[in-house]
C-alpha cells in the first residue's frame, strides 16, 4: 500500500479507529477497508490481530512504542516485521521512524502538544524526520492553534486524542486537518 492509496482511503473516510484492546479489534472487524491504528497489543496477540484486521481489508498502522513485551528499538521493529508486516509504524522516536522508512513502511510521527515550545520543537522535529504523516495529540488542540502555525507542518496532519464527538471531527476537518484518530467506537462507522 502506498502513501497515495492511504491518502485516498482517508479522504473517503477520515475517521481512524484507534484500537486499544481486544474488544476494539472485535468491533472494527465488522467494518471493511479502513485505516486503523493498533495502539495497544502484546507480542502474544500481535500476529493474530494484524492478520484478522488485514483479512477485513484494513490498512494497519502499529504503534511500536505501545506493544507490551516489546522494546521500541531496531530489534523490536525486526520482530514485528518477521511476525506480520503492518502497512506502517506510529512512533514518537526518530530512530524508529527512520528505520521504518528503510523497510518501506509508511511512517506516522506522533507528537504531543503540551505548550508553545512543544509546538515549535514538533515542527522542527518533523522537518528532520520527514515522516509521511504527523499525528498531533491531543487532537483538540488543533482547533486552537493559529492557521499559520498549522501550515508550518509540511505534511498531512492527523488529530488524535480527546476527540469524542462528530462535532469535534467536523471542526477539525473544517480547519484542514486530514484525518482524526479516535478510540471512541461510536464514531467509527
Amino acid at each position: 500500500m502506498s502513501v497515495n492509496e492511504i491518502n485516498e482511503r482517508l479522504m473517503a473516510n477520515p475517521i481512524i479507529p484507534a484500537l486499544r484492546n481486544r474488544e476494539d479489534v472485535k468491533i472494527v472487524l465488522h467494518l471493511n477497508n479502513r485505516v486503523v491504528f493498533l495502539l495497544e497489543t502484546s507480542i502474544n496477540e500481535y500476529r493474530d490481530q494484524l492478520s484478522a484486521l488485514k483479512q477485513r481489508g484494513h490498512n494497519v498502522f502499529v504503534h511500536l512504542d505501545l506493544i507490551k513485551g516489546l522494546k521500541s528499538d531496531p530489534e523490536g521493529l525486526n520482530f514485528i516485521l518477521r511476525e506480520n508486516k503492518p502497512d506502517g509504524i506510529i512512533s514518537t522516536h526518530k530512530a524508529i521512524l527512520d528505520l521504518a522508512k528503510k523497510y518501506d513502511l509508511i511512517q506516522i510521527h506522533r507528537i504531543f502538544m503540551i505548550d508553545s515550545e512543544a509546538l515549535s520543537n514538533g515542527q522542527q522535529l518533523v522537518r528532520s524526520v520527514h515522516p509521511d504523516f504527523v499525528e498531533i495529540l491531543p487532537g483538540l488542540v488543533l482547533i486552537t492553534i493559529e492557521e499559520n502555525e498549522l501550515k508550518r507542518f509540511p505534511l498531512p496532519l492527523i488529530a488524535g486524542g480527546l476527540v469524542t464527538t462528530k462535532e469535534q471531527v467536523k471542526a477539525l476537518t473544517a480547519r484542514g486537518i486530514f484525518a482524526v484518530s479516535t478510540s471512541k467506537n461510536s464514531l467509527w462507522s
